[in-house]
């Protein structure tokens, strides 16, 4: 519930019924939540191509020309924050045996950051 009501305080920054999130508010909450350093908006669009490119499920990434096209949707927006955190919080150790659970960690401080967000006045 956290999480959605993060997207959906952050998506009606553009609209009234939000259902996507534009990337630039995105750029907005991670810096907010403290999980990129400044309002990086080259990042952003990073992360947005990693999570329409689907490495897991291994899709040709898209190729958007305009960037009013880099909106993300709630599914994407959750991917987008555990991805952030990983990239924020992970730390390979070649001695752990069981990384598994620094990986989840790191998934977890993501989420822990942007819910923290709704406490926050005027973002």
């Amino acid at each position: 519930d956290n999480l959605f009501s993060v997207f959906q305080k952050y998506a009606s920054k553009s609209r009234d019924l939000p259902s996507t999130l534009k990337y630039e508010f995105l750029a907005e909450l991670l810096n907010d939540a403290k999980l990129q350093s400044e309002m990086d908006l080259i990042s952003t669009k990073k992360l947005y191509s990693c999570i329409k490119k689907g490495s897991i499920n291994g899709r040709d990434i898209p190729r958007l020309e305009n960037e009013d096209e880099f909106e993300f949707t709630f599914p994407e927006f959750v991917e987008a924050i555990v991805r952030a955190g990983y990239h924020k919080y992970f730390q390979f150790d070649e001695n752990d045996n069981d990384y598994k659970d620094s990986i989840f960690s790191s998934f977890l401080k993501g989420i822990e950051k942007v819910t923290g967000t709704l406490k926050k006045q005027n973002v």
